[in-house]
């Protein structure tokens, strides 16, 4: 008798997921995106489930290329989605959860992605990075604080914006993340900086301290840092 020895990736299959995230945040009347793309021979089939009831596909919810979309979500589409693929050797799935926002207005909030006081030693890169929430969408400028003869004054710094990531897409579009980078620091780089946050709800800032070494030099205690929000209010 001949036997056949199959390779092992035609029995079995892999499930590609480029958004490695469970939670999903949406606000109400955003379109969200759930990925699940499977390969394997036979070609495995895709199938998904919300709450454990197969998706029925309508104006709204429509399967594209291993995707899911959903557009205009609402409350009534929270749940659990879950993915399932398979061919005649198995099967994979994977869950992700949908959390819908009711959307209101609200001031830039700093404090979920408040960064501390940074040390770095000459000529390496520094990333200060400054995440904010608001409702609408806040505008984020960065400022360093410096003296000429005296008095303070705030030079405003145009960062670097990262690109977002795959798993940012379906992220709540008023989450908003500015990365400053300094790029081979010296001494003169050193000092106050300042993010700052607002929308026509209010503004926010935030203030860090860059300590700059050259590796021969101690450290003095860096400033503390400080947060405030429009009222003038701060916190240490």
């Amino acid at each position: 008798h001949w036997s056949l020895a199959l390779p092992l990736y035609w029995m079995i299959y892999n499930l590609d997921l480029p958004d490695k995230r469970h939670i999903y945040r949406v606000p109400v009347g955003k379109t969200v995106k759930f990925h699940c793309q499977a390969t394997g021979k036979p070609l495995p089939a895709l199938r998904w489930y919300k709450n454990g009831k197969e998706v029925r596909m309508d104006q709204r919810i429509r399967d594209h290329t291993w995707t899911l979309i959903k557009e205009s979500v609402a409350p009534s589409d929270e749940g659990n989605y879950t993915c399932v693929v398979q061919n005649r050797h198995g099967t994979l799935q994977h869950t992700y959860q949908l959390n819908v926002i009711e959307r209101s207005p609200q001031k830039p909030d700093l404090h979920a992605g408040l960064q501390g006081n940074r040390i770095a030693v000459v000529g390496s890169d520094v990333e200060l990075v400054c995440a904010v929430m608001g409702d609408p969408q806040p505008y984020i400028r960065w400022f360093k604080h410096i003296v000429i003869n005296g008095s303070k004054e705030d030079i405003e710094i145009f960062p670097f914006v990262r690109p977002p990531k795959d798993e940012d897409l379906n992220a709540m579009d008023y989450e908003v993340e500015s990365l400053l980078t300094l790029r081979n620091v010296t001494l003169a780089d050193a000092g106050e900086y300042t993010c700052l946050a607002s929308n026509s709800e209010g503004v926010s800032r935030h203030t860090v301290w860059l300590i700059v070494i050259d590796g021969m030099c101690n450290v003095s205690n860096p400033q503390p840092s400080v947060t405030e929000g429009n009222d003038g209010s701060s916190a240490h």
